[in-house]
């Protein structure tokens, strides 16, 4: 099946997309204002999340992560010092302030060393009653900071340069670091109570996540609070009344757990639902229920992309390691169709690592090399490297061994494995034997087989700047280290490794931004990994809904209200 033929079959799965939303943060809102309903009726919002957690941890323990929508629950209950908002502005929340060189709270010494200081809000409460204090901040440190438990990486790598986490007095945090990091005002953002988990963490740390706390007896300081809690069903939320911003417009919120996309799709459609939350829902599904729903639209989020990953370790073919070969074979992937079939039309090309939504975009936008769907050269290219064509129109080096390789992806969900095939089928019309290799969830556990990938490894992986780290030598998985690391395609470049550093610790953003279009010219010009498109989630969102954002989704939670 030629590439054309898959993208056309592909696309009678959807429906037609030219009214879709664009790709921009907006609120959902009503234009009647006076259809808020009284204030004597609670208003109430059913929300679904794609999956069926166990426990409400996904910032503290790795295990969550596998649960979309958790997270965003966990912002519900849970407020830290600061957030993102839909633009991605960071803003205080728990903290009177976000530290910054201006306000003082930010400070670089001359031997390199920093120090953040964050300032409480007065009259903080944990939602028990119980004061919130700076004594929970640096008790949170010393869980997330302890190799014992299973903390995401993505928070444990951001202690890394963390010398002293400590409590002056009640409402002042001080973090002392070792070296200058760009992202030090994102810490705590998932305060643990320390007067109820301590002590079982100084009995038994090993048993933690076994805790109660977890799941029904779930103590926060969000602008909600936990009401109930049923395994395997659905969460109950109530506005909580003392939250130091305010109390929520919504007075409950149920969030139900619906791991099946048609039965998600149902219950939206007979009003059982009235917004999604989350990752979860392919683009089809989106524009599918979309286009079913007279009582609400689909916002979009890009917050990923989907990459081909290229093996870096023993690659098959050795023909890998050349980089005029990897131009030629992204020359020959018509990566804008991609992005129109398999993500409606509604996300761009991933051209570089760093989105064209980003506000660094505009800096680093002159560092990218482009590689346009040119398959005549391409085909040139790979000639060019002493390859011609046989009678069965595949490439053969001059010893007659065909020119091979594997295009491997998981075989859920359908974007995977339409993005897979396609690509699969583009270069074979160019004349390179690619060939697919679908793995199951269980074998995606096994770390050995995920790391050693031949030759490339398709997978959506989240392209903020926190995480180009994934990028560096100290992250490649190996059989030394158990195959633990977040490199996918086993990247090992010395002047790589010192940008990221650098970029990492260089606070002025302007020089932060030279550093960061070095880095994106690095990696377009080497192509040490094929970026395809980015990633949208789509975000179903009822008519009657005000003041709701795709991006970010929780960050104005108080602000959320319903017409009626």
């Amino acid at each position: 099946m030629t590439i054309a033929t898959r993208l056309a079959t592909i696309l009678l799965l959807l429906v037609v997309i030219a009214c879709a939303a664009p790709v921009q943060p907006q609120a959902t809102s009503v234009d009647s204002p006076s259809s808020a309903g009284s204030p004597s009726q609670p208003k109430r919002l059913t929300i679904a999340i794609k999956s069926v957690p166990a426990y409400i941890s996904d910032k503290v323990f790795a295990g969550a992560g596998g649960y979309p929508g958790v997270d965003l629950v966990e912002d519900l209950l849970n407020s830290g010092l600061t957030l993102l908002d839909h633009q991605g502005i960071r803003r205080p929340q728990l903290a009177e302030s976000v530290p910054t060189i201006e306000n003082g709270q930010w400070r670089v010494a001359a031997d390199g060393r920093m120090e953040t200081t964050s300032r409480l809000r007065d009259g903080i409460l944990w939602h028990d009653g119980t004061p919130f204090t700076a004594q929970d901040l640096v008790f949170t440190a010393t869980i997330e900071q302890d190799r014992d438990l299973a903390i995401p990486p993505s928070v444990a790598s951001s202690y890394q340069g963390v010398d002293a986490v400590e409590a002056p007095d009640p409402r002042t945090v001080v973090v002392k670091w070792k070296r200058p990091y760009i992202f030090a005002d994102d810490m705590f953002n998932f305060p643990v109570p320390r007067h109820l988990v301590e002590q079982a963490y100084r009995e038994d740390k090993s048993r933690l996540p076994e805790l109660s706390y977890w799941r029904d007896a779930f103590v926060g300081t969000g602008p909600f609070r936990l009401q109930r809690f049923v395994i395997d069903s659905h969460l109950v939320l109530e506005a909580n009344d003392r939250y130091i911003q305010g109390r929520p417009k919504i007075d409950e919120i149920t969030v139900r757990f619906i791991s099946d996309s048609n039965t998600l799709g149902a219950n939206i459609l007979a009003g059982e639902v009235e917004m999604s939350m989350g990752r979860g829902l392919s683009f089809s599904e989106g524009l599918q229920i979309r286009d079913q729903w007279r009582g609400g639209k689909m916002e979009i989020a890009v917050e990923a992309w989907y990459a081909m990953f290229v093996q870096w370790i023993d690659p098959t073919p050795t023909l890998l390691a050349d980089v005029r070969f990897r131009r030629a074979l992204l020359h020959g992937l018509d990566r804008q169709q991609m992005a129109d079939v398999l993500q409606g039309g509604l996300v761009p090309v991933a051209h570089s690592f760093v989105g064209s939504w980003e506000p660094e975009y505009k800096d680093v936008e002159s560092s990218i090399i482009r590689y346009d769907y040119d398959p005549r050269r391409a085909t040139q290219m790979i000639e060019e490297l002493g390859y011609s064509k046989g009678a069965d129109g595949f490439f053969r080096d001059r010893a007659g061994q065909p020119l091979a390789l594997e295009v491997r992806a998981a075989n859920e969900p359908e974007i995977d494995v339409n993005s897979n095939l396609t690509v699969r089928d583009a270069w074979r019309a160019l004349g390179v034997a690619a060939e697919s290799e679908l793995y199951s969830r269980q074998l995606s556990r096994d770390l050995e087989y995920r790391a050693t990938f031949p030759a490339f490894q398709l997978q959506r992986q989240p392209n903020r700047l926190d995480t180009l780290i994934r990028f560096q030598s100290a992250q490649v998985p190996l059989a030394e280290n158990n195959w633990r690391g977040e490199n996918k395609g086993r990247y090992t470049n010395p002047e790589m490794d010192a940008l990221v550093d650098r970029f990492y610790t260089t606070i002025p953003r302007q020089e932060r931004n030279q550093l960061l279009a070095q880095i994106t010219r690095h990696m377009t010009e080497r192509l040490n990994v094929l970026g395809l498109f980015n990633d949208g989630i789509p975000v179903m969102v009822g008519n009657h809904l005000r003041n709701i954002y795709a991006v970010n989704q929780t960050w104005n939670a108080t602000e959320w209200d319903r017409a009626g």
